[in-house]
């Protein structure tokens, strides 16, 4: 067992966050923890970590067991480089590194000196237990992995975005490897590529996962066990997201089942009490009642239909069939100096529900600006059809200002709006009572997202734009979003992330990569389907299959290639290491033999830099195979 919770409890002043809680993580375990916003699920996380004290039962971890947290606060360095940040974590192995080349340099010069050699063994056992000739190809792979492999080493981190300041923290936290691994929020900021490469990761890491999530995608493929935190109490169930959600309507029904039998059994006690407490002859009988009332343990009544935001979004007008089209678009940013698409087409028709994803900065937010951008100012590359209205979410909510109280922002967006009315609107997404008369600038990022969200829902437009409209919403929230977005009868053009959000309502899918644009037909899945590579898909008894037959043939016989080289690679690798590690046992062995213990340093000179040489090509072979498996 790694760390475990037996019925502690948690409140800050007369507010319960958390009570009876009981949970345990054993090796091995992938565990997701879910429940609405500000319901404590940081808190819960700080408290099993030892960051804060419990207040009632006890909380225990394995004596010595590591733990890596990613917080919000990402912990780097602002003066410090990508790549001193990524090697701080082998410190030690680096410093014995280093340590290691002097002490060889003395030995040189002082060759009877035979305490140089007990240095130098040292501090090649910390090194090699830091696996140390591994370092440089562990880093360049996670930060590849996380999306760093175009982007300069040398960059300095206080240059850098919050987004790419949260990939790197969640990059540096992976290469320590810690016996837990406890993530908040890990996927915000990732687009799809750095996600299913992290998903992959997970999937293969030695240790324990803890991870709270709202991508519920991401949570059926990493997790295995679900805690649930509501109302103060923790639950846990065996699956993953996708099984908890039947699991979880299944207790509920057996609790109130249990409930009000319960409820029955409390009645009829009740009464017998006042009916027989007065009478001599069953006073006693009424004082037993009385005691089986006391000693119930009783079940809480459960909350069948929790209320989440309630979100409507209707058409208003209807709109002409011919909604939009694009005509050889060029999508551009930094002044038009750097170009991120040259030539965009895409018809969009009344109805139609379009989804746009693509990896960070390829220009799927541009897009959205430039269709905005157009409906009040003509551009010949895009064409707005009969009585269209926009509506716009921005992911940031950059029109929403921050000293504004909520109520006044809604009703400056909905003008002869009343602010009975606005009220009510933002009631039904769960903005009430003083809620409303905070400033925007002090709201939550899933308070904002709901206020973003009334704004649109006042707006009746026939056509909406939201650009990332699950960032910050919690599980019911995006859920109750998607729920009305199915209903809604307008034209949806949406950029998202939300592969679970994607595959709900996309009917198409335009993909930017690279510069180029692609639009498949259905939502995600069928997006994935598509694209994954050619042996991976179910084989098609039909021409189009068999016309495919020997470039499949190819593309298999070249990762056939592939795989052998790199088993080659990997073979030299392993030889090379072995001479190394021979060599240092001559050194070991060799102190009082000039000649020898000369002829083995050169040797080890020698060896190490094809050893060095031999990682590199393993390197371009490993990725020479996943761009060939890419692109199939």
């Amino acid at each position: 067992m790694i760390a475990e919770l037996q019925e502690a409890g948690k409140s800050f002043g007369e507010q319960e966050i958390f009570r009876g809680a009981t949970a345990r993580i054993h090796e091995g375990d992938r565990i997701g923890l879910v429940g609405p916003n500000g319901t404590g699920k940081s808190t819960l996380l700080s408290v099993l970590l030892g960051d804060l004290e419990a207040d009632d039962g006890t909380v225990s971890r394995r004596s010595g067991v590591r733990i890596g947290y990613l917080k919000q606060n990402t912990g780097l360095e602002a003066q410090s480089t990508i790549i001193d940040e990524m090697r701080s974590v082998f410190s030690d192995a680096l410093k014995a590194q280093e340590r290691m080349n002097e002490l060889t340099a003395q030995m040189e010069r002082e060759p009877e000196n035979t305490a140089l050699q007990k240095a130098y063994d040292a501090q090649m056992a910390v090194f090699l237990a830091a696996d140390g000739y591994q370092i440089d190809v562990k880093i360049r792979r996670i930060l590849a992995g996380m999306g760093f492999a175009g982007t300069d080493e040398k960059t300095q981190i206080a240059t850098m975005s919050g987004g790419e300041k949260t990939r790197l923290a969640l990059a540096k936290l992976l290469l320590t490897e810690p016996e837990l691994l406890v993530l908040d929020e890990p996927t915000n900021h990732l687009d799809m590529e750095t996600l299913a490469w992290l998903e992959e990761y997970l999937g293969n890491y030695r240790g324990a996962i803890l991870v709270v999530s709202h991508d519920r995608f991401f949570l059926d493929r990493v997790v295995t066990r679900i805690w649930e935190l509501d109302s103060t109490q923790l639950y846990t169930y065996r699956g993953n997201y996708t099984k908890y959600k039947t699991l979880r309507q299944e207790r509920l029904e057996t609790q109130a089942k249990e409930y009000e039998k319960q409820q029955n059994q409390i009645q009829s006690l009740q009464d017998y009490v006042d009916r027989n407490s007065v009478r001599a002859s069953t006073a006693q009988m009424a004082k037993s009642r009385e005691q089986q009332l006391e000693k119930l343990v009783l079940i809480d009544k459960p909350k069948l239909n929790r209320r989440p935001p309630h979100f409507a979004f209707q058409a208003g007008r209807r709109a002409g069939q011919e909604v939009l089209d694009v005509s050889a678009l060029r999508l551009s940013v930094d002044g038009g100096r750097r170009e991120l698409v040259a030539d965009l087409n895409l018809n969009v028709r009344r109805g139609d529900f379009l989804a746009v994803i693509g990896a960070n900065g390829t220009g799927k937010s541009t897009l959205l600006k430039s269709l905005l951008a157009a409906s009040g100012h003509p551009d010949p590359a895009i064409a707005w059809g009969r009585n269209v209205s926009i509506g716009y979410y921005d992911q940031e909510n950059r029109d929403l200002r921050p000293e504004a109280s909520v109520v006044s922002e809604l009703m400056r967006h909905c003008p002869g709006m009343l602010e009975s009315q606005a009220r009510s609107l933002l009631g039904s997404v769960r903005l009430t009572g003083d809620d409303v008369f905070k400033n925007v600038g002090d709201l939550s990022g899933g308070e904002r997202a709901k206020l973003g969200l009334a704004v649109l829902m006042a707006g009746d437009a026939n056509v909406l734009l939201l650009d990332e409209p699950t960032n910050h919403l919690d599980l019911e929230a995006r859920e109750a979003l998607e729920e009305a977005l199915k209903a809604y009868e307008g034209t949806l053009i949406f950029v998202s992330h939300d592969r679970y959000f994607i595959n709900a309502l996309a009917e198409r899918v335009l993909a930017f990569s690279g510069g180029q644009t692609d639009i498949t037909e259905g939502n995600y899945d069928d997006y994935r389907a598509a694209h994954q590579p050619a042996e991976e898909k179910p084989l098609q008894a039909n021409a189009a299959a068999a016309s495919k037959g020997s470039m499949q043939k190819a593309a298999r016989r070249r990762q056939a290639e592939q795989r052998q080289a790199l088993y080659e690679a990997e073979q030299r690798i392993s030889a090379l290491e072995k001479e190394i590690a021979a060599l240092n046992e001559t050194i070991a062995a060799s102190s009082d033999d000039y000649e020898t213990l000369q002829e083995a340093c050169g040797r080890l000179e020698e060896v190490t830099a094809l050893h060095d040489e031999a990682l590199e090509e393993w390197m371009m072979l490993d990725d020479a195979r996943g761009q060939d498996n890419g692109a199939s």
